[in-house]
């Protein structure tokens, strides 16, 4: 295959450059695509994630509080067992 100056014959290179920007037209397009799409991903579950941040924020408080209850309680009954008189009558 020889050598064709572009001067010559320009019409390979043209075609050749209209491939390339149409390849680049459809990466753009995709790149856009693609953020869009993350966007709406990061919109849309964020909230999901700040809901999920606010039942777990609530669930630790209601835990260390249930757990706090049932140590008194606990507390409070062997306590209780320890001051009853378990000797029986004779």
């Amino acid at each position: 295959m020889s050598y064709v100056s572009p001067f010559i014959d320009p019409q390979q290179y043209i075609i050749k450059v209209n491939d390339l920007a149409s390849e680049a037209i459809l990466v753009n397009d995709w790149i856009l695509r693609v953020i869009h799409e993350t966007a709406d991903f990061t919109g849309e579950h964020s909230s999901n994630f700040s809901i999920l941040k606010v039942f777990l924020d609530q669930f630790n408080e209601n835990w260390i509080k249930l757990f706090q209850d049932s140590r008194d309680a606990a507390s409070s009954v062997s306590n209780w067992l320890q001051r009853a008189d378990w000797t029986t009558p004779t």
